[in-house]
Protein backbone atom coordinates (compact mmCIF):
# COMPACT_ATOMS: atom_id res chain seq x y z
CA UNK A 1 0.00 0.00 0.00
CA UNK A 2 0.86 3.38 -0.56
CA UNK A 3 0.19 7.43 -1.19
CA UNK A 4 1.23 9.32 -3.62
CA UNK A 5 2.92 12.88 -1.93
CA UNK A 6 2.92 15.64 -4.33
CA UNK A 7 3.90 15.16 -7.66
CA UNK A 8 6.69 12.71 -6.74
CA UNK A 9 6.39 9.98 -3.98
CA UNK A 10 8.28 7.12 -3.10
CA UNK A 11 7.15 3.74 -1.88
CA UNK A 12 8.50 0.35 -1.72
CA UNK A 13 6.39 -2.96 -1.21
CA UNK A 14 8.67 -6.27 -1.44
CA UNK A 15 10.00 -6.31 -4.73
CA UNK A 16 8.57 -3.20 -6.43
CA UNK A 17 9.58 0.74 -6.22
CA UNK A 18 6.54 3.38 -6.83
CA UNK A 19 7.79 6.75 -8.02
CA UNK A 20 4.58 9.71 -8.55
CA UNK A 21 2.24 6.68 -9.08
CA UNK A 22 4.76 4.40 -11.82
CA UNK A 23 5.72 1.09 -11.32
CA UNK A 24 9.47 0.57 -11.82
CA UNK A 25 10.77 -3.22 -10.90
CA UNK A 26 14.16 -3.54 -9.13
CA UNK A 27 17.20 -5.91 -10.12
CA UNK A 28 15.83 -8.76 -7.99
CA UNK A 29 12.58 -9.46 -9.67
CA UNK A 30 14.25 -8.54 -12.96
CA UNK A 31 16.27 -12.04 -12.08
CA UNK A 32 13.20 -13.37 -11.01
CA UNK A 33 11.51 -12.86 -14.53
CA UNK A 34 14.38 -14.17 -16.45
CA UNK A 35 14.35 -17.34 -14.21
CA UNK A 36 10.72 -18.03 -14.94
CA UNK A 37 10.66 -16.62 -19.13
CA UNK A 38 12.61 -19.05 -20.91
CA UNK A 39 11.15 -18.10 -23.71
CA UNK A 40 10.17 -14.72 -23.33
CA UNK A 41 11.26 -11.69 -24.09
CA UNK A 42 12.54 -10.15 -20.70
CA UNK A 43 13.31 -6.33 -21.36
CA UNK A 44 9.87 -6.59 -23.30
CA UNK A 45 8.29 -8.08 -20.05
CA UNK A 46 10.02 -5.87 -17.81
CA UNK A 47 9.03 -2.40 -20.05
CA UNK A 48 5.16 -3.95 -20.12
CA UNK A 49 5.06 -3.96 -16.47
CA UNK A 50 6.68 -0.54 -16.08
CA UNK A 51 3.94 0.99 -18.46
CA UNK A 52 1.03 2.20 -16.60
CA UNK A 53 -2.13 -0.21 -17.26
CA UNK A 54 -4.31 2.06 -18.92
CA UNK A 55 -7.27 -0.30 -17.37
CA UNK A 56 -6.28 -0.14 -13.41
CA UNK A 57 -4.97 3.65 -14.51
CA UNK A 58 -1.79 4.86 -12.43
CA UNK A 59 -2.58 4.16 -8.84
CA UNK A 60 -2.12 0.53 -7.47
CA UNK A 61 -2.53 -0.17 -4.33
CA UNK A 62 -1.20 -3.46 -4.19
CA UNK A 63 1.15 -5.39 -6.05
CA UNK A 64 2.17 -9.18 -5.84
CA UNK A 65 4.34 -11.54 -7.54
CA UNK A 66 4.03 -15.23 -7.87
CA UNK A 67 6.67 -17.83 -6.36
CA UNK A 68 8.01 -20.75 -8.85
CA UNK A 69 5.20 -22.92 -7.46
CA UNK A 70 2.48 -20.54 -8.61
CA UNK A 71 1.14 -20.57 -12.08
CA UNK A 72 0.09 -16.64 -12.22
CA UNK A 73 2.60 -13.82 -12.29
CA UNK A 74 1.48 -10.74 -11.30
CA UNK A 75 -1.46 -9.40 -9.37
CA UNK A 76 -2.11 -5.57 -9.29
CA UNK A 77 -5.35 -4.66 -7.23
CA UNK A 78 -7.10 -0.87 -7.35
CA UNK A 79 -9.37 0.09 -3.84
CA UNK A 80 -12.34 2.82 -4.34
CA UNK A 81 -10.48 5.77 -2.16
CA UNK A 82 -13.55 5.94 -0.31
CA UNK A 83 -14.81 3.08 0.78
CA UNK A 84 -11.35 0.74 1.00
CA UNK A 85 -13.05 -1.75 -1.22
CA UNK A 86 -11.70 -3.71 -3.90
CA UNK A 87 -12.64 -2.20 -7.22
CA UNK A 88 -10.71 -3.80 -9.92
CA UNK A 89 -8.13 -6.94 -9.37
CA UNK A 90 -5.59 -7.62 -12.27
CA UNK A 91 -3.87 -11.26 -12.21
CA UNK A 92 -1.52 -11.68 -14.96
CA UNK A 93 -0.53 -15.78 -15.56
CA UNK A 94 0.13 -18.33 -17.24
CA UNK A 95 -2.01 -21.48 -17.99
CA UNK A 96 -1.76 -25.05 -17.38
CA UNK A 97 1.46 -24.03 -14.66
CA UNK A 98 4.13 -23.98 -17.43
CA UNK A 99 7.57 -22.90 -15.90
CA UNK A 100 8.18 -19.95 -18.28
CA UNK A 101 5.90 -16.82 -19.34
CA UNK A 102 3.88 -16.77 -22.79
CA UNK A 103 6.27 -15.87 -25.73
CA UNK A 104 3.39 -13.61 -27.08
CA UNK A 105 2.83 -11.82 -23.44
CA UNK A 106 0.53 -13.45 -20.74
CA UNK A 107 -3.10 -14.08 -19.82
CA UNK A 108 -4.44 -10.61 -18.33
CA UNK A 109 -7.72 -11.18 -16.20
CA UNK A 110 -9.29 -8.14 -14.75
CA UNK A 111 -12.18 -8.83 -11.95
CA UNK A 112 -14.36 -6.19 -11.32
CA UNK A 113 -15.95 -5.56 -8.23
CA UNK A 114 -19.60 -3.85 -7.08
CA UNK A 115 -19.54 -1.55 -4.13
CA UNK A 116 -20.57 -4.48 -1.96
CA UNK A 117 -17.97 -6.56 -3.08
CA UNK A 118 -19.02 -9.02 -5.51
CA UNK A 119 -17.92 -9.59 -8.35
CA UNK A 120 -19.91 -7.48 -11.78
CA UNK A 121 -17.59 -9.11 -14.42
CA UNK A 122 -14.36 -9.93 -15.50
CA UNK A 123 -12.10 -9.84 -18.36
CA UNK A 124 -9.92 -12.47 -19.60
CA UNK A 125 -7.12 -11.22 -22.12
CA UNK A 126 -5.35 -13.85 -24.06
CA UNK A 127 -1.61 -13.37 -25.16
CA UNK A 128 -2.64 -13.54 -28.95
CA UNK A 129 -6.07 -13.64 -30.32
CA UNK A 130 -7.37 -17.62 -30.05
CA UNK A 131 -10.20 -19.89 -31.12
CA UNK A 132 -12.86 -19.94 -28.05
CA UNK A 133 -16.59 -20.82 -29.07
CA UNK A 134 -15.96 -20.64 -32.42
CA UNK A 135 -14.75 -17.20 -32.87
CA UNK A 136 -11.09 -15.67 -33.36
CA UNK A 137 -10.94 -13.87 -29.71
CA UNK A 138 -8.61 -11.33 -28.52
CA UNK A 139 -10.30 -11.57 -25.09
CA UNK A 140 -13.99 -13.46 -22.97
CA UNK A 141 -15.61 -11.33 -20.70
CA UNK A 142 -18.20 -12.86 -18.06
CA UNK A 143 -21.04 -11.46 -16.09
CA UNK A 144 -22.05 -12.55 -13.00
CA UNK A 145 -24.89 -11.43 -10.50
CA UNK A 146 -24.48 -10.86 -6.64
CA UNK A 147 -24.39 -14.25 -5.85
CA UNK A 148 -21.78 -14.49 -7.71
CA UNK A 149 -23.36 -17.10 -10.79
CA UNK A 150 -22.61 -16.30 -13.99
CA UNK A 151 -25.14 -15.01 -16.30
CA UNK A 152 -23.36 -14.00 -19.42
CA UNK A 153 -20.31 -14.66 -21.55
CA UNK A 154 -19.04 -13.36 -24.80
CA UNK A 155 -15.83 -13.52 -26.93
CA UNK A 156 -14.66 -10.05 -28.16
CA UNK A 157 -13.15 -10.15 -31.49
CA UNK A 158 -9.48 -8.04 -31.95
CA UNK A 159 -11.49 -5.35 -32.91
CA UNK A 160 -13.72 -5.12 -30.59
CA UNK A 161 -16.89 -6.25 -32.19
CA UNK A 162 -18.63 -8.87 -30.62
CA UNK A 163 -18.03 -12.42 -31.84
CA UNK A 164 -20.43 -14.67 -29.64
CA UNK A 165 -22.80 -14.18 -26.84
CA UNK A 166 -23.47 -17.47 -24.18
CA UNK A 167 -26.99 -17.35 -21.85
CA UNK A 168 -27.65 -20.23 -20.59
CA UNK A 169 -28.63 -22.73 -22.99
CA UNK A 170 -28.54 -20.23 -25.82
CA UNK A 171 -25.24 -19.93 -27.61
CA UNK A 172 -25.42 -16.76 -30.25
CA UNK A 173 -22.93 -16.23 -32.41
CA UNK A 174 -22.89 -12.77 -35.01
CA UNK A 175 -21.47 -11.55 -37.90
CA UNK A 176 -18.30 -9.57 -38.58
CA UNK A 177 -19.79 -6.08 -37.59
CA UNK A 178 -20.86 -7.74 -33.98
CA UNK A 179 -24.71 -6.94 -34.20
CA UNK A 180 -26.18 -8.93 -36.95
CA UNK A 181 -27.15 -12.23 -35.98
CA UNK A 182 -25.31 -15.47 -37.57
CA UNK A 183 -26.51 -18.32 -36.08
CA UNK A 184 -28.56 -19.06 -32.58
CA UNK A 185 -28.21 -22.15 -30.71
CA UNK A 186 -30.45 -23.18 -28.03
CA UNK A 187 -30.85 -26.43 -25.85
CA UNK A 188 -34.43 -27.45 -25.15
CA UNK A 189 -34.85 -31.30 -23.03
CA UNK A 190 -32.69 -33.20 -24.77
CA UNK A 191 -32.74 -31.52 -28.26
CA UNK A 192 -30.41 -29.09 -29.89
CA UNK A 193 -31.87 -26.47 -32.13
CA UNK A 194 -29.32 -24.57 -34.21
CA UNK A 195 -30.50 -21.88 -36.39
CA UNK A 196 -28.33 -20.14 -38.97
CA UNK A 197 -29.35 -16.72 -40.74
CA UNK A 198 -28.79 -15.31 -44.16
CA UNK A 199 -27.31 -11.65 -44.27
CA UNK A 200 -29.97 -9.99 -43.12
CA UNK A 201 -29.65 -11.57 -39.71
CA UNK A 202 -33.55 -12.17 -39.84
CA UNK A 203 -34.35 -14.56 -43.12
CA UNK A 204 -33.48 -18.57 -41.69
CA UNK A 205 -31.35 -20.37 -44.09
CA UNK A 206 -31.73 -23.63 -42.40
CA UNK A 207 -32.88 -25.26 -38.76
CA UNK A 208 -30.97 -28.29 -37.76
CA UNK A 209 -32.23 -30.04 -35.07
CA UNK A 210 -30.31 -32.73 -33.17
CA UNK A 211 -32.54 -35.13 -31.21
CA UNK A 212 -30.62 -38.12 -29.96
CA UNK A 213 -28.39 -39.52 -32.93
CA UNK A 214 -30.66 -38.59 -35.38
CA UNK A 215 -30.02 -35.29 -37.15
CA UNK A 216 -33.15 -33.37 -38.52
CA UNK A 217 -32.38 -30.13 -41.08
CA UNK A 218 -35.07 -27.53 -41.95
CA UNK A 219 -33.70 -25.72 -45.29
CA UNK A 220 -35.14 -22.31 -46.60
CA UNK A 221 -34.68 -21.46 -50.27
CA UNK A 222 -34.01 -18.13 -50.99
CA UNK A 223 -37.40 -17.00 -51.00
CA UNK A 224 -37.20 -18.02 -47.23
CA UNK A 225 -39.89 -20.69 -47.88
CA UNK A 226 -39.16 -23.96 -45.80
CA UNK A 227 -38.69 -27.68 -47.15
CA UNK A 228 -37.52 -30.49 -44.96
CA UNK A 229 -34.54 -32.86 -45.46
CA UNK A 230 -33.23 -35.47 -43.65
CA UNK A 231 -30.17 -37.10 -43.79
CA UNK A 232 -27.42 -39.55 -41.99
CA UNK A 233 -24.09 -38.43 -41.37
CA UNK A 234 -21.43 -41.75 -41.86
CA UNK A 235 -17.64 -40.55 -40.75
CA UNK A 236 -15.17 -42.32 -42.67
CA UNK A 237 -12.89 -41.49 -40.61
CA UNK A 238 -12.58 -41.59 -36.57
CA UNK A 239 -9.91 -38.21 -36.73
CA UNK A 240 -7.41 -36.81 -38.93
CA UNK A 241 -4.26 -34.41 -38.78
CA UNK A 242 -3.17 -32.18 -41.62
CA UNK A 243 -0.56 -30.06 -43.01
CA UNK A 244 -0.14 -28.01 -46.15
CA UNK A 245 1.64 -31.46 -48.19
CA UNK A 246 -1.75 -33.22 -47.18
CA UNK A 247 -3.40 -34.45 -49.99
CA UNK A 248 -7.26 -34.32 -50.20
CA UNK A 249 -9.30 -36.93 -48.26
CA UNK A 250 -12.55 -38.23 -48.07
CA UNK A 251 -13.95 -37.57 -44.56
CA UNK A 252 -17.66 -38.59 -44.07
CA UNK A 253 -20.65 -39.11 -46.81
CA UNK A 254 -23.94 -37.00 -45.87
CA UNK A 255 -26.92 -39.56 -47.27
CA UNK A 256 -30.39 -37.53 -48.06
CA UNK A 257 -34.05 -39.04 -47.51
CA UNK A 258 -36.86 -38.94 -49.35
CA UNK A 259 -39.78 -38.39 -47.50
CA UNK A 260 -40.25 -42.39 -47.80
CA UNK A 261 -37.26 -43.04 -45.96
CA UNK A 262 -35.28 -44.05 -49.31
CA UNK A 263 -31.99 -42.72 -49.84
CA UNK A 264 -32.50 -39.31 -52.00
CA UNK A 265 -28.69 -38.66 -52.87
CA UNK A 266 -25.41 -38.88 -51.32
CA UNK A 267 -22.40 -36.28 -50.75
CA UNK A 268 -18.76 -37.13 -50.28
CA UNK A 269 -16.81 -34.63 -48.46
CA UNK A 270 -12.92 -34.38 -48.39
CA UNK A 271 -10.27 -32.36 -46.14
CA UNK A 272 -8.38 -30.07 -48.05
CA UNK A 273 -5.73 -27.70 -46.91
CA UNK A 274 -6.55 -24.27 -48.40
CA UNK A 275 -3.80 -22.32 -48.00
CA UNK A 276 -5.64 -18.63 -47.89
CA UNK A 277 -6.63 -19.38 -44.31
CA UNK A 278 -3.65 -21.70 -43.36
CA UNK A 279 -5.81 -24.48 -42.08
CA UNK A 280 -8.20 -27.21 -43.47
CA UNK A 281 -11.66 -27.47 -44.72
CA UNK A 282 -14.52 -29.51 -45.57
CA UNK A 283 -15.23 -29.31 -49.39
CA UNK A 284 -17.78 -31.18 -51.20
CA UNK A 285 -16.44 -33.64 -54.29
CA UNK A 286 -18.75 -35.67 -55.17
CA UNK A 287 -22.72 -36.43 -55.76
CA UNK A 288 -24.23 -40.09 -56.43
CA UNK A 289 -28.16 -39.11 -57.09
CA UNK A 290 -29.99 -42.59 -56.33
CA UNK A 291 -33.33 -44.19 -57.84
CA UNK A 292 -36.15 -45.69 -55.91
CA UNK A 293 -34.15 -48.70 -55.86
CA UNK A 294 -31.12 -47.04 -54.55
CA UNK A 295 -29.14 -47.08 -57.39
CA UNK A 296 -26.87 -44.42 -59.15
CA UNK A 297 -28.60 -42.93 -61.74
CA UNK A 298 -26.34 -40.08 -61.58
CA UNK A 299 -22.61 -39.41 -60.35
CA UNK A 300 -21.44 -35.68 -59.98
CA UNK A 301 -17.66 -34.99 -59.40
CA UNK A 302 -16.57 -31.36 -58.43
CA UNK A 303 -13.15 -29.97 -58.97
CA UNK A 304 -12.01 -29.20 -55.74
CA UNK A 305 -8.50 -27.81 -56.82
CA UNK A 306 -10.05 -24.40 -56.30
CA UNK A 307 -12.51 -22.18 -54.62
CA UNK A 308 -14.63 -22.35 -57.61
CA UNK A 309 -15.77 -25.81 -56.71
CA UNK A 310 -17.23 -26.41 -60.00
CA UNK A 311 -18.82 -29.64 -61.69
CA UNK A 312 -15.76 -31.27 -63.49
CA UNK A 313 -17.69 -34.14 -64.94
CA UNK A 314 -20.52 -36.01 -64.67
CA UNK A 315 -22.18 -39.57 -65.81
CA UNK A 316 -25.45 -40.48 -66.07
CA UNK A 317 -27.15 -43.84 -66.07
CA UNK A 318 -29.77 -44.28 -68.11
CA UNK A 319 -32.62 -46.84 -68.21
CA UNK A 320 -32.03 -48.24 -71.86
CA UNK A 321 -28.37 -49.18 -70.79
CA UNK A 322 -26.34 -46.38 -71.93
CA UNK A 323 -23.94 -44.25 -70.10
CA UNK A 324 -23.76 -40.30 -70.71
CA UNK A 325 -19.93 -39.05 -69.42
CA UNK A 326 -19.72 -35.38 -69.79
CA UNK A 327 -15.95 -33.80 -69.67
CA UNK A 328 -15.87 -30.09 -68.15
CA UNK A 329 -12.56 -28.23 -69.42
CA UNK A 330 -13.76 -25.08 -67.20
CA UNK A 331 -16.45 -23.83 -65.39
CA UNK A 332 -20.31 -24.66 -67.39
CA UNK A 333 -18.04 -25.52 -70.32
CA UNK A 334 -18.09 -28.61 -71.68
CA UNK A 335 -15.28 -29.94 -73.14
CA UNK A 336 -16.58 -33.93 -74.01
CA UNK A 337 -19.54 -35.94 -74.36
CA UNK A 338 -19.07 -39.69 -74.01
CA UNK A 339 -22.54 -41.55 -74.80
CA UNK A 340 -21.73 -45.45 -74.79
CA UNK A 341 -23.40 -48.73 -74.33
CA UNK A 342 -21.29 -50.82 -72.05
CA UNK A 343 -22.86 -54.13 -73.77
CA UNK A 344 -22.35 -52.95 -77.05
CA UNK A 345 -18.70 -51.33 -77.36
CA UNK A 346 -20.09 -50.75 -81.32
CA UNK A 347 -22.38 -48.41 -80.36
CA UNK A 348 -20.12 -45.28 -79.11
CA UNK A 349 -20.86 -41.34 -80.11
CA UNK A 350 -18.16 -38.72 -79.07
CA UNK A 351 -18.82 -35.10 -79.24
CA UNK A 352 -16.77 -32.89 -78.42
CA UNK A 353 -17.02 -28.74 -77.64
CA UNK A 354 -14.17 -26.20 -78.86
CA UNK A 355 -12.97 -24.91 -75.91
CA UNK A 356 -14.62 -21.84 -73.89
CA UNK A 357 -17.30 -21.54 -76.56
CA UNK A 358 -19.95 -23.88 -74.91
CA UNK A 359 -22.37 -22.51 -71.95
CA UNK A 360 -24.09 -25.41 -70.24
CA UNK A 361 -25.64 -26.03 -66.90
CA UNK A 362 -25.21 -29.60 -65.31
CA UNK A 363 -29.06 -30.35 -65.73
CA UNK A 364 -29.79 -31.00 -61.63
CA UNK A 365 -30.75 -29.26 -58.60
CA UNK A 366 -28.24 -27.24 -57.80
CA UNK A 367 -28.89 -27.17 -54.25
CA UNK A 368 -27.57 -30.73 -53.92
CA UNK A 369 -24.13 -29.33 -54.63
CA UNK A 370 -24.08 -27.03 -51.23
CA UNK A 371 -24.28 -28.42 -47.69
CA UNK A 372 -25.71 -26.83 -44.95
CA UNK A 373 -23.75 -27.47 -41.94
CA UNK A 374 -21.43 -25.01 -42.14
CA UNK A 375 -18.69 -23.94 -39.71
CA UNK A 376 -18.72 -20.67 -37.48
CA UNK A 377 -16.12 -19.39 -39.98
CA UNK A 378 -18.43 -18.66 -42.58
CA UNK A 379 -16.02 -20.71 -44.81
CA UNK A 380 -18.36 -23.30 -46.91
CA UNK A 381 -19.18 -24.73 -49.64
CA UNK A 382 -21.41 -21.73 -49.91
CA UNK A 383 -19.63 -19.10 -50.15
CA UNK A 384 -21.70 -16.86 -52.90
CA UNK A 385 -24.76 -17.21 -50.11
CA UNK A 386 -22.12 -15.89 -47.23
CA UNK A 387 -19.97 -13.34 -47.47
Amino acid sequence: MFRRIGLVGLAVVGFIVFIGGAVLINAEVQDYLREKAVKADIDAQIAQYNQADPILGAVIDDVAFGTKTDDWVLKQTVKDPTTGSKKIAKTVFNRNKMPHLHPSGNFRLYEFFRPDGTKERDELYFPEPQLASSVISEKSVHFFDEQGKETERRQIRADGTVGSISKGNVLTHLRADGVTLRSVQDYVDKTCRLTYFRLDGKTPWWVCLYENDRQITVHFDLDGNPYEKKFVRKHLLDGYSAGPDTKPFAYFQDTYKRADGTDDYVQTWFVVWDKAIGGTREVLERVEILDEKGRVKKLVLLDISNTLRSVQSSAEFNDDGSVLIRQYGSPNCRETELLYWPEDASKVKLTNFPAGTDQFVEPLDPRILHGFHVNMYGIDDTDKFDK
